[in-house]
């Protein structure tokens, strides 16, 4: 999901990035969603797959999978408009995982907002993720066909969905002491953010919401960035006091892949913004300007680590 949405408006805008190069990823990105989709019917198979999605976070986390495959469909849209099997088959599976998963989010909502289940992290917010990329794969697919009316009916649902996960997470964070706070941060809050960007996006590109409403979330999109972000390196500022460097941040996390999506999606939303001339303040121009190479330097940083952590589990194997 996070080099899919990197891949489908920041990575355009590197200076050394061909139409060839993007068309290489999205067969690749393919490549792998097939490659999780054969492990999870495996694990269907073997009958671990009940055994692993009765964790809450697990079951939240399938939100991954709509928002991947749809990104993945609208990325084949673009570049490789004659894969029509691949492209339709990408939103049709999207399409029925989001509607299961839409009948475990009303029944977990209500078991963690009556406290029988406990979850508090941005994870949650894949909620609203993943309403929203069905909102811009539907634009992307059928564009001027899907009722705009369908389209502000998702929008307020992905935004009523935001408000209790905010709800949820802020419940809890609220009487926990600082440092506690920050020490068990998690790499997902930055979703808090990202949930807004994609909810922007969506309502720019389909032009279904209110020009004054999409300039609030973004603003708003933006104080959450910085307010996270800021966090985020307070907790690293801890950690490395605490391990050290090499320890403390310089090691592969599985939750640091939602940073790449979010900063990516912060990205995305910006630029549509300034594409459409609704904001041209000097922070939307430096985001525009120079936001590729962040998101890039961060997804090249990720990459590194994990084939770093991949070699060294390999040679621990040894």
């Amino acid at each position: 999901m996070a080099v899919g949405i990197f891949s489908q408006d920041a990575l355009r805008r590197l200076p050394f990035v061909t139409d060839l190069v993007i068309q290489l990823i999205a067969l690749e990105l393919l490549i792998i969603w097939i490659y999780f989709v054969r492990f999870y019917i495996q694990s269907y198979l073997d009958e671990n797959f009940n055994i692993q999605i009765k964790s809450m976070a697990n079951q939240y986390g399938i939100g991954t999978w709509v928002a991947s495959s749809s990104v993945l469909a609208i990325l084949f849209s673009t570049e490789l408009p004659s894969w029509n099997i691949v492209i339709w088959f990408l939103a049709l599976f999207a399409f029925i995982i989001w509607l299961i998963y839409l009948k475990w989010l009303f029944i977990d909502f209500f078991l963690v907002l009556l406290k029988y289940k406990n979850i508090h992290t941005g994870i949650i917010l894949l909620s609203t993720v993943s309403i929203q990329s069905i909102v811009l794969l539907a634009h992307s697919l059928l564009t001027h066909q899907f009722p705009i009316l369908i389209n502000q009916m998702l929008i307020i649902l992905g935004c009523l969905f935001y408000l209790i996960g905010i709800f949820i997470i802020v419940r809890y964070h609220i009487n926990i002491k600082f440092k506690y706070l920050i020490l068990n941060w998690s790499n997902t809050n930055s979703i808090i953010h990202g949930a807004l960007s994609i909810t922007g996006l969506a309502s720019v590109l389909t032009n279904s919401i209110d020009h004054g409403f999409i300039i609030f979330i973004w603003i708003l999109a933006t104080c959450l960035f910085f307010l996270i972000e800021g966090i985020s390196l307070v907790k690293m500022t801890y950690r490395i006091k605490l391990y050290g460097c090499l320890n403390g941040i310089v090691r592969y996390d599985l939750s640091q892949w939602a940073r790449i999506f979010t900063y990516g999606m912060y990205y995305a939303f910006t630029l549509s913004i300034f594409n459409i001339n609704l904001i041209q303040n000097i922070i939307v121009i430096k985001v525009v300007n120079y936001g590729q190479y962040i998101v890039f330097g961060i997804l090249l940083a990720e990459i590194i680590l994990f084939y770093k952590d991949r070699f060294r589990a390999v040679l621990n194997i040894r």
